[in-house]
């Protein structure tokens, strides 16, 4: 079977991962097709940020080495999925993944990020999770900063479910703050030494930034770092992030910042609503396009309300958060009934996002 334009280049990112540098002939012999095809192939990815150009060839880039990560993403399995839940990664890779599974027949549960082809999308809801924080914030500055609101959003607008955070949080924010003295927005990628160089570069031309909100944990630490580099005062700024994933953030943003606030989007509970959703799929039962999961504004204070900490681990608290208010979460992320289930999948294939 012919080897398909996006096969093709997948495999040259995972060629350009190992060897660093590959020159055009090489790669026109490697896969034998044409110099100027390569040409062209190299110049989508040149465009897309995923390798350097350079005379006679390419050599990979950071970004496309965090994509595939030490072990690389691989389209050929041991053993073929029932079921693929894929996480947000690299639009390019998640088509080939995408396609590959519809090929065999495979339920595909979009984690987070929908991908075109996806049987269902199981995530919070980014926007609604936005309007909240910016209308907590926003209440925050009118007590306690005189209403004087300047914001830097370290954003990651490459994905659709960042980009809503950042525009649900300043809808929530204007609604109560209409006219912030000034907001702006820099792309950390979502990766914590990219926000700290864009923070440090934001914060060297506007010092007095009193709010600092990250698309995600990453893009919050980097902020953290960069503020601490510069020899800011943390104390005086306001710390915001999404997510509250793991034990560092959770610590570092919520227990050690004087002022914080984050979304926490649980994903102990999303881990388990992605596998009972796959069961569904994999059964044919009926789902809908989207699937919401809970998420509820914290402080230091009230994130222990949810979760269990003893030194640095933490243990989720099921019976608050699957007791949260029904109308912030889709009824159809109930845990699944045993009795629901006519078959169970052999095999669930997660693809990830490797940094």
């Amino acid at each position: 079977m012919a080897t398909t334009v996006e096969t093709r280049r997948f495999q040259i990112l995972q060629h350009l991962s190992h060897s660093d540098v590959a020159s055009v002939t090489d790669l026109s012999n490697l896969f034998g097709v044409s110099e100027m095809t390569i040409r062209r192939d190299l110049d989508a990815l040149a465009d897309e940020g995923l390798v350097h150009r350079m005379r006679g060839g390419a050599a990979v880039a950071n970004r496309a080495r965090r994509q595939l990560g030490e072990r690389g993403l691989t389209l050929e399995r041991h053993i073929e999925p029932d079921v693929v839940i894929i996480n947000p990664m690299e639009p390019r890779m998640a088509r080939m993944i995408v396609q590959e599974a519809s090929q065999r027949g495979a339920p595909i549960i979009s984690e987070s990020t929908l991908f075109q082809g996806s049987t269902t999308l199981v995530a919070i809801d980014s926007f609604r999770a936005g309007v909240s924080l910016g209308e907590w914030v926003g209440r925050y500055v009118r007590d306690r900063f005189g209403g004087q609101a300047r914001v830097l959003f370290v954003g990651f607008p490459s994905f659709w479910d960042t980009a809503e955070r950042q525009r649900g949080f300043f809808e929530g924010l204007r609604g109560i703050v209409p006219d912030p003295e000034f907001s702006l927005s820099v792309n950390g990628q979502g990766v914590r030494d990219e926000s700290r160089a864009m923070v440090e570069a934001a914060l060297l031309s506007y010092p007095d930034v009193n709010i600092i909100i990250g698309s995600n944990d990453q893009s919050a630490l980097g902020a953290l770092d960069a503020l601490r580099h510069l020899g800011m005062r943390v104390d005086g700024i306001l710390i915001g992030t999404f997510g509250l994933e793991g034990p560092e953030g959770r610590r570092e943003l919520m227990l050690r910042c004087p002022r914080s606030v984050g979304v926490a989007m649980f994903p102990e509970l999303i881990g388990r609503v992605c596998l009972d959703v796959a069961i569904k799929a994999y059964n044919r039962l009926p789902l809908p396009g989207h699937v919401v999961t809970p998420t509820v504004v914290v402080t230091g204070e009230t994130l222990c309300d949810y979760y269990d900490c003893c030194e640095d681990h933490w243990t989720i608290r099921w019976d608050v958060v699957q007791g949260l208010p029904k109308e912030i979460w889709s009824r159809d992320a109930a845990l699944l009934s045993r009795d629901q289930a006519r078959e169970f999948p052999r095999v669930v294939d997660f693809v990830r996002y490797l940094h």
